[in-house]
């Protein structure tokens, strides 16, 4: 007589579940996540997640918490004392758990786990205090990107003038490019979203002057493979920059800053700013600028 199996068994045994109670171990778990992140999201995304993760598993392994059933607030206050003896920076700390716990959620969603209770006292983060580029020396910045080559010159234009990331930067194609609209569609960002970054006169100009000579595809391409340029590339320019100039605080996620930051000073909309910025949340855009709810209020009165 053939025997019936029955399924909530057998899901338990998959899942390594114990009665009335959902669980999984927790490599196994973070390989489900991590693969659902790497189909879903960008490489960049991929890698951040799974160095975020890495440490705070490692942790809990060493308690011998290897499944999701086992893990308690107490764990994760053991870890951010550990972390915090070790020097890490509470931004980083909070990295890594929130990590954790946007794991763990997507189990629970998917009816793997029941997803533990976490109570601890989360580390404070410090609002980390951003240099500003000074108004006299960017315009040495851009006086300088005059006497570069087309490509380094549109380069540190356009990281300036647009707010684009160095990633988005090198992923743009000719074909993403309106003349006459006189914009360029990013369809490499950061959050999977395209977003439109708008060209000045000057931009223009030397986009059309790459353009005839080249024989890519790509806007910034390596002369001797037509390849896309890498990020060093990039990092190589601002470097130059940065010593010709004699510059302390110069960098492309500064440009972003300075680029939002004037923006904002210029009574530019907070959403509109979120837009252009490529950001999913209205929130991350007052992290970015550093500015309180008081300080958009003041800024809407103007």
């Amino acid at each position: 007589m053939q025997q019936t199996i029955d399924v909530t068994t057998l899901i338990n045994a998959i899942t390594g579940c114990i009665p009335g109670r959902k669980t999984l171990n927790l490599e196994v778990a973070k390989t489900i996540y991590l693969n659902h992140v790497k189909q879903n999201n960008r490489e960049g995304t991929y890698e951040q997640y799974k160095s975020s993760l890495k440490p705070i598993l490692e942790f809990l392994s060493y308690l011998s918490i290897t499944d999701t059933k086992d893990l308690t607030g107490f764990h994760i206050q053991k870890f951010i004392e550990y972390s915090s003896i070790k020097g890490n920076k509470a931004v980083t700390i909070n990295k890594r758990i929130r990590a954790l716990k946007t794991m763990l959620n997507y189990l629970e969603f998917m009816e793997l786990i029941d997803k533990p209770i976490l109570k601890y006292i989360a580390p404070k983060n410090v609002k980390p205090v951003i240099p500003r580029i000074d108004k006299e020396r960017l315009e040495d910045i851009l006086q300088y990107a005059r006497t570069l080559s087309t490509k380094s010159h549109l380069i540190l234009l356009l990281l300036i003038g647009t707010g684009v990331r160095t990633s988005e930067l090198l992923h743009i194609e000719f074909k993403h490019i309106d003349f006459k609209l006189r914009r360029i569609k990013l369809v490499f960002a950061k959050n999977s979203i395209p977003k439109d970054i708008y060209l000045d006169n000057e931009m223009m100009l030397l986009i059309k002057e790459i353009k005839q000579s080249s024989e890519s595809q790509w806007l910034f391409s390596n002369e001797k493979t037509i390849s896309p340029m890498k990020p060093p590339a990039v990092r190589s320019i601002i470097a130059r920059t940065k010593k010709a100039l004699v510059l302390e605080v110069i960098s492309a996620h500064k440009f972003r800053h300075l680029y939002a930051t004037i923006l904002f000073e210029n009574g530019v909309p907070l959403t509109i700013i979120q837009k252009l910025l490529g950001h999913q949340s209205l929130e991350m855009t007052k992290i970015y600028l550093d500015i309180e709810d008081s300080d958009v209020q003041m800024h809407n009165d103007l």
